[in-house]
């Protein structure tokens, strides 16, 4: 969910940053004094935005490293099984191996 959230508020952030460049290439053809106030009013809004999503970036990568923790700890057992019981596992299959690089390069990201 956090995720989902945290994509809402960047293509959010994004509308509001294209509106806040139109507004001041409209205010700096009108009047360069115009576009200095516009131009403290797009930082107001971008601090205040910042100040609203900063805490939910932060939840959002917490929430990253308690998964990435959680499925290396699964890892480790599963290799701790496995030598434990002498258990070959089959080859792994096309998805599998997809998988396993999408979440190699999930916990590189991090």
């Amino acid at each position: 969910m956090a995720a989902n959230r945290g994509n809402l508020i960047a293509t959010r952030m994004f509308y509001i940053h294209k509106i806040g460049i139109w507004a001041l290439a409209s205010c700096f053809l009108k009047n360069p004094v115009t576009l200095l106030k516009e131009l403290s009013a797009i930082k107001s809004r971008y601090q205040t935005l910042y100040a609203r999503f900063k805490p939910i970036a932060v939840e959002q990568k917490e929430s990253k490293n308690r998964i990435c923790a959680t499925v290396n700890k699964t890892m480790t057992m599963i290799q701790e099984l496995q030598k434990q019981t002498d258990v070959e596992l089959s080859p792994l299959t096309k998805e599998e191996k997809t998988a396993a690089e999408q979440l190699k390069s999930f916990v590189s990201d991090l």
